[in-house]
């Protein structure tokens, strides 16, 4: 063997163990710590996912909930659209008179429920008095949807309106 001197074997000793040292952290240390940083974001983004499906589930029985309340609130009730109760509503936005018209119809939408409407015509209404109706209309507790409303502005006078406008419901077969 070589014979180095005690600060020579020193030397090599400590390059030695710096040497075993560096390769420890490259091949050891090193890729264990990468992993351990990798599993901790994927920790991180399973928590977020997580986070989501909760929150997914909470609107989920939120929903089931309120489809339940309302197929509830439709089975008890009247079935349809009734023009007595539009009719009451005009009476009480006192415009019933200007009412010319109410075509009541059926049309099924899937095998659960169908869709009940009416049709109605309202001539030489002002436009103040459309709205407020068609607020009680869509707010009040029978689930009513207002739909294809038509506006015509009256030649004879601009301030009255002619309306034509569908109001439906659902109702279970």
């Amino acid at each position: 063997m070589l014979n180095l001197s005690r600060r020579e074997t020193l030397v090599v000793t400590i390059g030695g163990a710096f040497v075993l040292a560096m390769f420890g952290y490259w091949f050891v240390i090193s890729p264990a710590m990468s992993g351990f940083q990798g599993k901790t974001k994927s920790i991180e983004r399973k928590e977020k996912q997580l986070a989501e499906v909760v929150k997914l589930q909470d609107e989920y029985l939120t929903m089931t909930t309120r489809m339940g309340d309302i197929e509830k609130t439709l089975s008890t009730g009247e079935k349809g659209v009734s023009p007595k109760f539009l009719e009451d509503l005009a009476e009480k936005r006192r415009i019933k008179e200007k009412i010319t018209s109410m075509n009541p119809k059926t049309t099924p939408m899937n095998e659960d429920f169908n869709e009940s409407s009416v049709e109605m015509r309202i001539d030489k209404i002002p436009l103040e008095d459309l709205v407020k109706y068609l607020f009680d209309i869509e707010n009040s507790s029978k689930f009513l949807k207002v739909k294809r409303l038509r506006l015509k502005t009256r030649y004879d006078d601009f301030n009255f309106l002619d309306v034509t406008f569908s109001v439906s419901t659902l109702e279970p077969v």
